[in-house]
């Protein structure tokens, strides 16, 4: 997603939402009580405006905003358009709809997460489980970050030498070499020794735990991780 086309969106809705906020300045000006539901949707849209510009600047909660303030007024307008037809076009709703579902898109989503200040990267995922690939690669790359793969210890340290990825995120059950043995032969070669290995793994007895950390982990999370929590693990571990 091209920040040419995020910016064309962003100043698009910015004109309609203030044409269509001056519209209903002069509705609720004319109508003299006469329309009270619309008496609140200048302000509303005055401040969709506020947000669409400032997600042309590409800032998050501004994305967040046009999505969360776009699906409120898409709902409230229909509700309006049912009982007042006449006060609502709908178009208008369609446009807030589309907004939405825009501003909602992975590929928007991951545009945003990867703006300027933000910490991003390249993690290597090593599972035998495609499940769990799907999950924290879907979290990942919403959250800006690039994702290797490798489903075996070995093919895992392949990549690890050949990409040098920011942090290794890596269950202990592997097929062939097992997790501590593959975080053991990193910590041992010079071009991978300092990469941050974080064990991903069911496995979260305080035994477990510390043999992670005597083969050279960073941390250990237990399977199933909130997306939050994985996030918090890694931006933490970019940022140290």
């Amino acid at each position: 997603m091209t920040s040419l086309v995020i910016h064309i969106v962003c100043y698009a809705l910015a004109v309609y939402w203030t044409a269509v906020g001056y519209f209903y300045v002069k509705i609720v000006a004319h109508s003299a009580g006469a329309f009270a539901v619309a008496e609140q949707l200048p302000g509303f849209y005055a401040f969709m405006v506020v947000l669409v510009l400032a997600a042309a600047r590409r800032k998050e909660w501004a994305r967040r905003g046009v999505v969360a303030l776009g699906f409120f007024l898409s709902c409230y307008l229909l509700i309006v358009f049912v009982y007042v037809p006449d006060l609502v076009s709908i178009t208008n709703i369609y446009v807030h709809m589309i907004a939405v579902i825009f501003f909602n898109y992975p590929k928007v989503r991951e545009f945003y997460a990867s703006g300027p200040g933000r910490k991003s990267g390249k993690v290597l995922v090593v599972d035998d489980d495609l499940g769990v690939h799907k999950i924290v690669a879907s979290v990942l790359k919403a959250n800006g970050f690039a994702v290797l793969s490798a489903m075996t210890g070995e093919e895992g340290l392949k990549i690890a030498l050949a990409q040098r990825p920011d942090v290794i995120l890596m269950d202990v059950i592997l097929p062939g070499k097992k997790g501590r043995e593959v975080c053991s032969q990193l910590k041992a070669h010079k071009d991978t020794q300092d990469i941050p290995v974080i064990f991903l793994t069911a496995k979260d007895s305080a035994d477990d735990i510390d043999a992670e950390l005597k083969a050279g982990a960073y941390a250990h999370l237990t399977k199933p991780v909130h997306p939050k929590r994985l996030m918090e693990k890694i931006v933490t571990v970019i940022g140290s």
